[in-house]
């Protein structure tokens, strides 16, 4: 399994789930969505609202 995590700068709910993920031993990838346009647009065009998103 592996998870897309997106998240953004100074998120302290997003470094929660990245460890937590670590923790866990389960793959992931980070999306920073002030850096990926196109990833906040698609997570926006879902109904988020806030970060994390795990996928």
């Amino acid at each position: 399994m592996s998870v897309i995590l997106y998240t953004k700068p100074n998120c302290v709910q997003c470094s929660a789930t990245e460890r937590a993920l670590q923790q866990q031993k389960i793959p992931f990838t980070a999306v920073d969505l002030t850096q990926d346009t196109q990833a906040l647009a698609k997570i926006v065009s879902m109904g988020y609202r806030q970060v994390p998103v795990c996928r």
